[in-house]
């Protein structure tokens, strides 16, 4: 006798861990339904990790977009697009002064952390927006050379 309770035991056990294993068909629901909202609201973030991006606004307004990361040491951040003078630059930075500008050019600006370990971890979203310089034609070669 006490063996057949044991073995009952045993079984009923085993069952219960059997049928926690399988999914209901609410929890398949349940999870795909999950699956694809998640989706969703992935599909429609613009995640942009790290890479300037570029766009025109109007007639001749450049608007440059990136991410600054936190270093150490100055950071200098080239336009993938120069500007044909220094461009209006915004850095959306929630913890304020933890980034200066130290410098800014037509082509590129330089940053500097103010804090030792800055609390924008995340990195610090900048924006550019100014006139396009012109495009710079290579020079043409004449076909006859004279003689």
């Amino acid at each position: 006798m006490p063996k057949l309770e044991m073995l009952r035991g045993i079984l009923s056990a085993t069952r219960s861990l059997v049928t926690d294993l399988i999914w209901s068909p609410r929890r398949c629901i349940a999870a795909s339904a999950v699956a694809i909202l998640l989706a969703i609201f992935l599909g429609c973030m613009s995640i942009n990790i790290g890479w300037p991006s570029a766009e025109t606004g109007g007639e001749d307004v450049l608007v440059q977009k990136g991410t600054l990361h936190p270093s150490e040491f100055d950071q200098d951040v080239f336009y993938p697009i120069p500007y044909t003078s220094p461009p209006n630059l915004t850095i959306d930075e929630p913890f304020h002064r933890d980034v200066l500008v130290v410098e800014q050019e037509a082509d590129h600006f330089r940053v500097r952390y103010t804090k030792d370990k800055p609390l924008a971890i995340f990195g610090v979203e900048w924006t550019a927006r100014g006139t396009r310089a012109p495009a710079i034609k290579p020079p043409t070669q004449e076909t006859a050379a004279p003689q």
